[in-house]
């Protein structure tokens, strides 16, 4: 399959994340309902929410100096964009302050803030352990109809080249089904946990998530900076004394 790979504009934009929704939709993944919720503030039906998302995924795009969005096109189909990823190139410790914002994208009660709560489990192992140098690599998808046709291969390779050339280490948060692909490329699952908000009072919006949002199961990913981890060689820096 002709795939390649190059950078996101904002022209793109609208075509990668139609793109995002068709592929975490089938089938649908609940983490992904943490980011792109059908009833988003501001959305009234699908298509609005999937607009809605659009915006708000360029805006953190440009306020954030280490995002760097790709995108891979099937030049059989007429470029057309069939998967994209999200790297966070960090070139220095992107967690030295930690300010955990709420999902506001969210309608308020219940469901912003287990969503708020949730988010902020998914980022923190990274905020304890990933304190260096690092490419983190946030989104990654392929539409089902160009699956298994190497252009997540082509991702994930230009994500290793870029460390290799950098000399830091990389880091991902994996699902069960996306986890042998990652051993594959010299990942080593560090953490396995459930996000799980708490509360002592549920309201119905939050009760609706814990009936409905299920599969929130993750596997925190490292890479060493030398390379493909090695188990019995390979050091973890945060375990260094």
């Amino acid at each position: 399959m002709p795939f390649e790979l190059h950078p996101v504009d904002e022209t793109d934009f609208p075509e990668v994340i139609r793109c995002m929704w068709e592929t975490y939709e089938n089938p649908v993944q609940d983490l992904y309902r943490l980011f792109c919720p059908l009833n988003e503030v501001g959305a009234t039906d699908h298509e609005s929410a999937i607009k809605q998302s659009t915006s708000r995924f360029w805006q953190w795009h440009v306020s954030d100096p280490t995002s760097y969005w790709q995108k891979v096109v099937d030049t059989d189909a007429g470029s057309k964009i069939v998967g994209a990823a999200l790297w966070k190139i960090n070139t220095k410790n992107p967690y030295e302050k930690i300010v955990h914002h709420p999902a506001y994208w969210h309608p308020e009660g219940g469901q912003r803030e287990f969503a708020s709560q949730a988010l902020w489990q998914h980022d923190a192992v990274r905020e304890r352990w990933a304190q260096r140098p690092h490419i983190y690599l946030g989104i990654i998808y392929m539409h089902p109809s160009r699956q298994r046709q190497g252009g997540g291969k082509k991702i994930l390779e230009w994500g290793i080249a870029k460390a290799t050339e950098m000399g830091v280490e990389m880091w991902l948060d994996g699902w069960q089904y996306g986890r042998p692909v990652y051993e594959r490329f010299g990942f080593t699952t560090v953490d396995h946990h459930r996000l799980k908000p708490e509360t002592e009072n549920p309201d119905e919006a939050w009760k609706a998530c814990e009936r409905e949002w299920t599969d929130l199961d993750e596997w925190v990913m490292w890479r060493p900076k030398d390379g493909p981890y090695v188990e019995g060689k390979s050091v973890r820096p945060w375990q260094e004394t």
